[in-house]
């Protein structure tokens, strides 16, 4: 029994290697970038989100590559723009541990209170039948889904000029009016084209 036990943990290893494997590596650096799995973009209409995505491969190669950029936002975001609204929790685990929930995002609940959206990658549940994300996840493997959302959200064009210049270089072709959102290595920067469009409104 304890060899047949072993024979099924080998294999769901291998399938959990393999099920991740297309989000890159895990560690401090992918393809000679620094990176951390959080990180800030805008989405076609010029409302600001957080995301915490599972890996390099779900961050855009901009974002990975201007990394610095990313630490200046989030210095920006965290310490210099004030409050201006509240906050509403669209997760389920808000309901059942809220001062759990309360503690571990204390973070995106105070951007949410600043007008920014947050959404975070749904990963591993395809493996686990039962779990609660386990028909999201079938259904949008690997998206960014909505988990805190601004009251009142503000947008690109409410910031100073010097980060709508920064944030310009980070403008995705997504809706965070939608519950999910899809992201990747691949995804394209729309930073003139859409940036223009977004600061003349």
């Amino acid at each position: 029994m304890g060899k047949k036990k072993n024979k099924k943990n080998i294999k769901l290893e291998q399938i959990l290697f393999e099920d991740y494997k297309h989000l890159g590596e895990m560690g401090d650096e992918f393809e000679g970038h620094k990176f951390e799995n959080d990180w800030f973009g805008v989405d076609k209409k010029g409302y600001i989100f957080y995301a915490s995505s599972g890996g390099p491969a779900t961050i855009p190669k901009i974002v990975t590559d201007n990394w610095q950029l990313q630490l200046e936002l989030k210095d920006y975001f965290a310490n210099m723009l004030d409050f201006s609204t509240s906050e509403i929790i669209k997760d389920y685990i808000y309901e059942s541990s809220k001062d759990a929930f309360v503690e571990d995002y204390t973070f995106e609940i105070s951007l949410a209170r600043k007008g920014i959206f947050y959404f975070y990658i749904l990963d591993d549940y395809l493996l686990r039948p039962g779990e609660p994300e386990y028909e999201e996840f079938s259904k949008y493997p690997y998206f960014l889904k909505k988990i805190i959302a601004p009251a009142q959200p503000i947008r690109i064009s409410n910031l100073n000029y010097q980060i709508q210049e920064l944030m310009s270089l980070f403008v995705f072709g997504v809706d965070v009016n939608c519950n999910y959102i899809y992201i990747d290595r691949k995804s394209k920067t729309y930073r003139y084209s859409l940036f223009n469009k977004i600061s003349s409104e």
